[in-house]
């Protein structure tokens, strides 16, 4: 919050709270009394502010403070304290401007921009502030004014020569911030010409000024040699005295330093104890990153636990948060199965996370957790395509079916082929089964019996079901209802039905199947030919030498199909139930 001073005193200003709020405050001031739950002043502020037709500017801000200290001791009424705070806290902010304070002129400025404290968005009142601010040297208003001139920001034309010239300025007057800002420029080649040795000089200015991003920002040239020979164990030092002076950042980080071993011994124990320290300073990304480790990447699994650091963390705004609580819903880990609670955390996070975008696109596209709406899946998965290779198999359904877009099998195809790049399975039974009913592509048994072949090896069990049906009929390879069977069975027992009713049409039952362990996923393998058949062929061709060798390397047979343990990510266990349906 901003302080006040006395040089920009703007005395008083009528009341901002409507009647219902200064009765409100009135009675918490009475009840703060009787409850004893706040000093006298704090009771005084409360009575005043609820009392007077007119308030001291001084007032309003100590105001705000006393409510939040309230917060904690009135339940259900926590809502309505921080509406009449915010409202408190803007009339302050406003007046304060008005009397020329820069550091106010910020804040309201910056409150405009982004909707805080319940003030509407309004970027021309924000650059109004802004612009007054800077000119006014406050050098937080000068970076933030140099950053919207930069990106043309705020309705602003993107002007790089205005943005410098700003912050050049802030400079001369002794701006760490600024130092650090055009420090961040000359390092990523923003608005100036990559310079790693004038990025690593601004930020040894701003860390000897006290500025912590700026030691933060040192820290890391150390740590990859930018501006300066790489040096670990001078990162590790540069960060420890960071985080040990009880900066956050500097505590997330040195725990990564711990985790990836730079400039010290791997330790996860000590990377816990710092992200600890961190969380207890309500780091969002520290208690996330705890949650994240409970949930079974280096620690003894605790989903509950987990639940309770993603929830902490999505409270604190984390959109990853929002994420992993999304997924605990789908799967019931740490938490009741909740589709419905699921889908709200997906919609939360899908603006800011394209992992989201494509998770949503899945409760869209089956209806878990919301109505199915073809064309809202469709759009999901297009976001997310570039991340997530089963969005684009998902998009190729979407072609392929006509749903959310028009039909087109020769699009399905196409999606199909730029997933399976990346060895997606259903993919590849995708591929697979267009070339058996020669949809987009001429019917071809072979090619779809070699496509089947790579999706089995991967362990999807609708491939299994497709492949496990022609051995029983001879499509595309010779009868042989041993191999059927076994197929089938592995399909039936990931849930197929139509494999089950198969098993049941040709007189046999059920018995479990045991899977086998997937390995990591391998890596891209891209053929570039002009029509869909020659491309599909030289991928399966590419994707069945890879696996080959893999295969010598580890001395077990070459037969594609007996490959089940080599292959890249199981389809998604979240729609795994589901996926007959296709």
């Amino acid at each position: 919050m901003v302080a006040q001073t006395a040089k920009y005193s703007a005395d008083k200003v009528k009341s901002p709270f409507s009647r219902q709020q200064r009765n409100q405050l009135l009675a918490w001031s009475k009840r703060a009394k009787e409850e004893n739950l706040l000093p006298p002043f704090e009771r005084k502020i409360l009575y005043e502010g609820g009392r007077y037709n007119y308030i001291f500017v001084s007032r309003l801000h100590r105001l705000s403070k006393t409510l939040e200290m309230l917060v904690g001791h009135i339940g259900d009424e926590a809502d309505l304290a921080w509406e009449i705070k915010n409202a408190g806290y803007c009339c302050y902010l406003e007046a304060q401007s008005e009397a020329g304070d820069p550091e106010a002129q910020y804040s309201l400025a910056d409150a405009l921009y982004y909707g805080f404290f319940d003030l509407d968005q309004n970027e021309e009142r924000a650059l109004y502030w802004m612009a007054k601010a800077s000119e006014l040297k406050n050098p937080e208003a000068e970076c933030e004014l140099a950053m919207w001139y930069c990106s043309g920001l705020c309705g602003l034309e993107e002007d790089e020569q205005k943005a410098l010239k700003i912050l050049e300025g802030a400079i001369e007057r002794g701006s760490a911030r600024a130092q650090d800002l055009l420090g961040r420029w000359y390092q990523t080649g923003l608005s100036v010409e990559e310079d790693l040795e004038k990025a690593y000089d601004l930020f040894s200015k701003a860390s000897s000024s006290g500025f912590n991003e700026g030691t933060f920002h040192l820290a890391q040239c150390y740590e990859g040699g930018e501006g300066t020979e790489t040096d670990p164990g001078k990162a590790f030092e540069i960060m420890k005295r960071l985080a040990e002076s009880g900066y956050a950042r500097g505590m997330m980080q040195l725990g990564q330093y711990y985790v990836d071993g730079i400039g010290t011994d791997e330790n996860l124990t000590e990377a816990l104890n710092w992200w600890h320290k961190a969380a207890e300073l309500n780091d969002a990304l520290a208690i996330y990153t705890i949650g994240h480790y409970l949930f079974g990447l280096g620690v003894e699994e605790d989903d509950k636990q987990a639940f309770t650091y993603f929830k902490q963390a999505s409270e604190l705004g984390l959109l990853r948060a929002d994420y992993c609580l999304g997924l605990m819903h789908i799967l019931g880990r740490g938490c009741e199965e909740d589709d419905e609670e699921a889908f709200s955390y997906f919609l939360a996070s899908a603006w800011g996370l394209d992992e989201s975008d494509y998770h949503l696109g899945l409760c869209y596209y089956f209806g878990r957790g919301c109505d199915r709406d073809y064309f809202q899946a469709y759009e999901c998965f297009d976001r997310s395509k570039e991340i997530d290779s089963d969005a684009l198999f998902y998009l190729g359904e979407c072609a392929r079916d006509g749903t959310g877009r028009k039909r087109s099998y020769e699009d399905a195809f196409e999606f199909y082929i730029q997933a399976a790049n990346t060895e997606n399975a259903n993919a590849q039974m995708a591929i697979g089964r267009a070339f058996c009913v020669g949809e987009g592509v001429q019917e071809d048994d072979i090619e779809a019996v070699r496509w089947l072949e790579l999706a089995v090896a991967q362990e999807n069990s609708y491939a299994e079901f497709i492949l496990g049906d022609f051995y029983f009929k001879g499509i595309g390879v010779s009868v042989n209802e041993a191999k059927g069977i076994t197929l089938l069975r592995k399909a039936a027992g990931s849930g197929e039905k139509g494999a089950l009713l198969l098993l049941h049409e040709f007189g046999y039952d059920l018995e479990e199947e045991l899977g086998a362990e997937l390995s990591d996923e391998g890596e891209n393998v891209v053929g570039i030919h002009l029509d869909p058949a020659s491309r599909a062929k030289a991928l399966y061709s590419k994707t069945v030498e890879k696996l080959l060798d893999s295969d010598q390397e580890k001395n077990i047979g070459a037969n594609v199909i007996e490959l089940a343990i080599i292959g890249a990510e199981r389809i998604e266990a979240l729609m795994s139930s589901n996926e007959g349906e296709n």
